[in-house]
């Protein structure tokens, strides 16, 4: 069995894996000033560049390997923050006569498996990051997870969602305190959006599919579904487009 050991911060001293980098009311101030800053420009003119569309954590050009290591760092980074989902029998092992199991992401606090990069992501931010803030774009989930674990990090949060996101997902990340943007027809439009506002602002694009410590954070699925069903055979994952 791999040995986690416990994250250390940048003067060499073990960090508390659920404290909180800004206060509520310093969190409440800078997204405040966010909101009104953002909220101000004429996002209809922005000029977005090819340099503004690059992100660092996510070039094809320079891929990077994802280490099982980093997998296991990051289920025991988030342990105290996501919650440990059941993995129980379903009675459709009756009906198709092989032994099923369901993993039940959605009793997390937000509903799905985002959560877990979501946090890995947060928690593995430098400290001048984590004071300046992130910025992702959409549609419902990936928002709802980092809204919600930017709040109780004391990380500032702002989010892009297209135009066809469902009202109650923005109505529930707007309800962590994030600053909320609707902008785009689309996620492709939210993401050009949300790219030129990080570099505007000096935020943290988060991207939500190919980000390393994302991956890294929902691998700690996988972890959990072989520690609750050791000798599992196969393990059918369900994939949007």
């Amino acid at each position: 069995m791999l040995e986690i050991q416990p994250d250390i911060d940048h003067n060499g001293r073990m960090t508390m894996l659920d404290e909180r980098y800004l206060s509520v009311a310093d969190l409440q101030e800078r997204q405040q000033k966010l909101d009104h800053e953002i909220k101000s420009l004429d996002l209809g003119t922005l000029e977005i560049t090819e340099d503004d569309l690059y992100d660092e954590c996510c070039d094809p050009k320079t891929p990077r390997i994802l280490r099982f290591e980093e997998i296991a760092a990051a289920a025991y980074r988030i342990k105290f923050g996501v919650e440990r989902t059941p993995c129980t029998s379903s009675h459709l092992s009756k009906v198709t006569g092989m032994d099923l199991y369901l993993k039940k992401e959605f009793l997390l606090h937000t509903g799905s498996f985002k959560e877990r990069g979501a946090r890995n992501t947060l928690m593995t931010l430098p400290p001048e990051e984590k004071g300046r803030g992130v910025i992702a774009a959409s549609a419902g989930n990936h928002a709802l997870a980092v809204c919600y674990h930017g709040q109780q990090l004391g990380i500032p949060v702002v989010v892009v969602m297209p135009r066809h996101a469902p009202i109650m997902k923005v109505n529930n990340c707007r309800s962590f305190g994030a600053v909320v943007i609707v902008r785009g027809m689309d996620l492709s439009e939210s993401k050009r959006v949300a790219l030129k506002l990080s570099k505007m602002f000096q935020l943290r694009y988060v991207n939500g599919f190919d980000h390393p410590n994302i991956l890294a954070g929902q691998g700690s699925l996988g972890l959990e579904v072989l520690d609750q069903v050791p000798d599992v055979d196969a393990i059918v994952v369900p994939t949007g487009i």
